[in-house]
């Protein structure tokens, strides 16, 4: 899982190895409105399939 802006991003190894697929494993900012925290992030896991969520 990977959070929006990070620095690290770029030079994540992990990161670099998903190629376009990366996108797909970078949290959503939510709403702050909506939760009960001050920062809220959304991750949608997939397990299976063409859009498979990637794991090590």
């Amino acid at each position: 899982m990977y959070f929006p802006d990070e620095p690290n991003n770029a030079s994540d190894p992990m990161a670099i190895l998903m190629g376009d697929a990366f996108e797909r494993n970078v949290g959503k900012p939510r709403d702050p409105q909506t939760a009960d925290v001050k920062e809220a992030y959304d991750f949608d896991i997939v397990v299976g399939g063409r859009n498979a969520t990637f794991f090590e």
